[in-house]
């Protein structure tokens, strides 16, 4: 089991031409520079990477059980993981990602706009978060092996219940970088946690989120698609 805690500073994600793509994608008309002048005063987002590798799962200190993913005495249920429990299992993470919520009190109409990069900057932390599980599962494994990565699944997402969020804060310790529950919701709000797997099978398996939807409506305000049928 390897644990990584990393800081991300705004300054060094704005010199991504991803992070660019993703605000330009947002159709927003913003003041770049009054953006990083702001963000340059915030304190950076943190990252926090729990792998558990080949031996892990050979020692059964991790496992997938029907819906369950097991990392020893810690189960977290997820629909989604009975398409991989016939698949071999070769290694698993947990990630969180956190960023203190800064003021928007200054910047009035901006608000918005300062929200939405913020979002779009810890997109891209836990970008890097899953790059570096695939980077340290093809370090073990080697190249010439075929071995596939899940999606990321998480609290609300591919049928994993909201409450199993708090059993993944207790397993990453998520006090270590300022993370904690209260009530039903993780603090500072502005956090994220999910988990993903790599496997062996002869083709990837294939998941829509759509498959565990729970949506009620016809208007998607996750995709922005519109449903004709929930």
């Amino acid at each position: 089991m390897k644990e990584e805690i990393l800081n991300f500073s705004y300054e060094k994600l704005f010199q991504t031409a991803e992070l660019y793509e993703s605000i330009r994608k947002l159709n927003i008309d913003v003041d770049l520079l009054k953006v990083r002048r702001f963000f340059a005063a915030c304190k950076p987002i943190r990252g926090m990477l729990l792998y558990f590798d080949e031996e892990d799962v050979e020692s059964g200190l991790v496992k997938i059980e029907d819906n369950r993913l097991v990392f020893a005495d810690v189960s977290l249920t997820c629909d989604v993981l009975e398409k991989y429990a016939k698949c071999e299992l070769k290694s698993a993470m947990v990630y969180l990602v956190t960023c203190s919520p800064e003021s928007y009190e200054d910047n009035k109409a901006g608000e918005l706009n300062f929200y939405f990069i913020q979002n779009a900057c810890m997109d891209l932390v836990r970008n890097i978060l899953t790059q570096n599980f695939r980077k340290l599962t093809r370090d073990q494994i080697g190249e010439s092996e075929t071995v596939w990565f899940s999606r990321g699944f998480g609290p609300g997402y591919f049928g994993m219940p909201i409450e199993e969020g708090k059993k993944m804060l207790e397993l990453v310790h998520g006090e270590q970088i300022g993370v904690c529950y209260k009530g039903d919701m993780m603090e500072p709000l502005k956090s994220t946690i999910g988990a993903m797997v790599s496997y062996q099978a002869e083709q990837p398996i294939k998941v829509s989120p759509c498959e565990y939807c729970m949506a009620d409506n016809k208007n998607c305000i996750f995709c922005g698609e519109f449903k004709e049928n929930f």
